[in-house]
């Protein structure tokens, strides 16, 4: 074989490649509609394959069953969220801003659902079926979300700028805020949130949170600093 031959193999190799990474993105993106309209239980294999434009046999080509697509979809979307998640906060941690640290992280979470609250509906779906899928989403992914925080907690403990207490419940109930706010703007459609930003938002659920395990006042000078930290 030629080395023309066999570049133009490699080639189409490539772009078969190619082609199969962007069905599978293709179906999980119906997916995730399908299932965050519908839910685990209403939604089919046969409506996703229809709605994506080929047959369920490539559907479960690229996911042996409905199960599997489910979990990959829950698995896409917290992926999204997570990825970038913590890097704005890396450098407010090193120099312990705590409302940096806070208001970033609630910011980023109220925006990305807010921009898609997809995975809030697949959450919700998951929790109202009584899917294992919600459980497993609590005690291994959910976690790892808190993770830095807990850690990030614990050493503002020790410090003594925070108030001797249980960093996993404190963690807990920040992340409850935050979510409880989501809820309510964008799967409740609460009017009283619609004109409040992510931004907005973010600072109020800091000042509560700090203000409860904080040996410090948070509530003083709330918008002299807000153009410290990065509302994107």
């Amino acid at each position: 074989m030629s080395s023309t031959e066999m570049q133009a193999q490699e080639k189409t190799k490539y772009k078969k490649r190619i082609c199969k990474e962007d069905r599978r993105e293709q179906i999980l993106l119906i997916a995730s509609e399908i299932f965050s309209q519908k839910g685990f239980n209403g939604a089919t294999t046969k409506e996703i394959a229809d709605k994506v434009g080929v047959s369920e046999a490539i559907i479960f080509r690229h996911f042996p069953t409905k199960q599997a697509l489910y979990s990959a979809t829950l698995d896409n979307k917290t992926t999204e969220l997570m990825k970038p998640l913590w890097l704005k906060c890396e450098e407010l941690m090193l120099k312990k801003d705590d409302r940096g640290v806070f208001i970033t992280l609630a910011a980023q979470i109220l925006e990305f659902i807010h921009k898609d609250p997809t995975l809030l509906r697949l959450l919700f779906y998951s929790a109202l079926e009584k899917h294992e899928l919600a459980k497993d989403f609590a005690e291994t992914t959910a976690r790892q979300v808190r993770e830095p925080a807990v850690t990030y907690i614990k050493e503002r403990i020790g410090d003594g700028d925070f108030r001797p207490m249980d960093p996993v419940r404190a963690a807990k109930f920040f992340f409850s805020l935050v979510m409880q706010w989501a809820i309510g703007r964008d799967l409740f459609q609460d009017s009283s949130k619609q004109d409040v930003t992510s931004w907005e938002a973010a600072k109020e659920i800091t000042g509560i949170f700090l203000s409860g395990i904080s040996t410090k006042q948070y509530f003083q000078d709330f918008e002299s600093t807000d153009d410290k930290y990065p509302k994107e």
